[in-house]
């Protein structure tokens, strides 16, 4: 983030994020990327001490949707407004809304923090639409009528690394879930390679600082519409700690040229 600043109440700042970012363009996009903008969120209430996603002992209830796609040709500003209970969060671009929710954080009993993680191979990054082996968060996936795969820590020097039995950040568990998502929606569904998953909304309730084994878990379901809700369960130890919902639409290569305003050529 740059240029941090109050307004009144308010929490502002504009998302810088490298074209060149490994995390976020881990490959080419015609547009930023949702998780830069959770990011970029989450960071503004982190600054603005309206929250700690990595507190243990604590719960989050994020909520967004994403009414436009995000282009990477105008400033992107973030917005956080403390109101009674929770925050209001917002993203613009030339004035128009991209992204908008809130966020609150309660108690929790839920630790998370008993076991030893063990690592277990990663996933194949092509089935997660990564290109980089440190962008795939979790492991090689058991597919059953209730499938599940194991959470991995971002390696050192990665954006969403953490120090040694620290906390994992609240946004790897977020952005695993929907590698999770996205692998079932091939593996699963049998959606083609070339399916472009449009991000539509977010719904995340989730114990905050989570330390042990972190492993994400979806009981099998009908082959889903175009566009769909997928809720992942999130459990830590072995003990629930939350789930999270993606709102997605399913788009063949013509039908996303055609939402991006792209004219066939005749």
């Amino acid at each position: 983030m740059d240029r941090y600043v109050v307004r009144d109440l308010r929490q502002v700042a504009t998302l810088e994020v490298a074209r060149d970012d490994p995390y976020f363009f881990d490959h080419p996009l015609d547009h930023m990327p949702g998780m830069a903008l959770v990011c970029g969120l989450l960071d503004i209430v982190r600054r603005a001490g309206l929250g700690s996603p990595e507190e243990p002992g604590g719960w989050m209830s994020l909520s967004l949707e994403f009414p436009a796609f995000c282009e990477l040709t105008a400033p992107v500003e973030l917005e956080a407004v403390p109101l009674p209970g929770a925050t209001a969060l917002r993203v613009t671009q030339m004035g128009k809304v991209v992204c908008e929710g809130s966020v609150a954080f309660r108690e929790s009993a839920v630790r998370g923090q008993g076991r030893e993680h063990v690592a277990t191979a990663p996933a194949d990054p092509g089935l997660v639409h990564r290109r980089r082996a440190e962008n795939v968060l979790i492991g090689t996936p058991v597919i059953a009528e209730v499938s599940s795969v194991d959470v991995l820590r971002p390696p050192p020097g990665h954006r969403l690394a953490t120090g040694e039995g620290a906390p994992l950040r609240v946004e790897t568990v977020i952005d695993a879930t929907r590698q999770f998502g996205t692998l079932l929606c091939h593996e699963e569904f049998k959606r083609s390679a070339d399916t472009t998953l449009v991000l539509l909304g977010l719904d995340v309730e989730v114990a905050c600082g989570l330390t042990g084994e972190v492993r994400l878990s979806r009981r099998q379901t009908a082959a889903p519409r175009s566009r769909h809700k997928d809720g992942i369960d999130v459990f830590a130890d072995g003990e629930a700690a939350g789930r999270i919902v993606f709102d997605y639409f399913s788009a063949k290569p013509g039908v996303y040229r055609r939402m991006r305003g792209e004219v066939p050529v005749q």
